[in-house]
Order: C-alpha cells, then structure tokens, then sequence
C-alpha cells in the first residue's frame, strides 16, 4: 500500500505527465466547512524556471492548480508556534471567509482548552467571528 506521500506524488506525476521532483512540499488542509481535506501541494517545474501550487483532493485527484514564479511554503507563523510551545493545537484550515477566499491560502487553527483563533500565513489574528465573514469584493 502507498503512503500518502506517495499516492500525492503519484496522482501528480499522473496528471501533469511529467516528473515530479521527489522533494516536492505538501501540506494536509481541512476544510472546516464540509469536514474535508485536501493536500496543497507546490514543486517546480522541469526546467526550475516556474513552480506550480496544486490542490490535490482526499481522493488523490488533482482539482485545481496554478503557476507560480516560487513554490508555496507554508511555515507555520510565530503566533502558531509559540501557542503550541504551551499546549496549544494548530491545525491547517480553510474555508472561504475574511481570512481566506481561496484555498491556495490557508490559515492555521490554534485552540487550547476551550479558546480558538485563527492566524493567517503573516501571523496576522482572527477570530472565530471573522470565519462568519466575506472579503469585500
């Protein structure tokens, strides 16, 4: 049986008939509206002149991707790091909202106990409220 690296690697050396570089990044997001997840995944191209950002579904099928001039690196901010070094849990989330409105970018779920925040890839703060909201636009 495949790892989940490996089914991912698989579906987008299938897809894109090309070879994918090994090294590949990935990251497994929920989809906090639906209880889903899917895996966000960035390499270069052949010819490392242009990167691409794909979205890989629970089902290992490429939905959606996109060309980049650099790979998508998904640190997890400060805010996330820090709140876990006393206990916290952050988990990689999406749903459209004011944090987010597309799933190329998604936002980091701290709780401990019983508070829940939600920092974007700068560290910027939401809170809970902000998940009932739009971008304008």
């Amino acid at each position: 049986m495949l790892t989940e690296k490996e089914q991912i690697l698989q579906s987008l050396r299938e897809y894109f008939g090309i070879k994918v570089p090994e090294a590949f990044t990935y990251r497994k997001v929920l989809r906090i509206d639906s209880d889903e997840y899917y895996y966000l995944t960035s390499f270069y191209g052949e010819g490392n002149r242009t990167a691409k950002v794909v979205i890989v579904n629970s089902n290992f099928k490429v939905t959606h991707f996109a060309d980049v001039r650099q790979p998508l690196i998904l640190e997890k901010p400060e805010a996330v790091t820090a709140a876990e070094a006393h206990g916290a849990i952050g988990e990689l989330v999406w749903k459209p909202c004011k944090i987010s409105s597309s799933p190329f970018y998604p936002f980091w779920r701290v709780s401990l106990s019983d508070e829940t925040y939600y920092a974007n890839v700068d560290g910027k703060i939401y809170s809970e409220t902000d998940l009932d909201k739009r971008r304008p636009g």
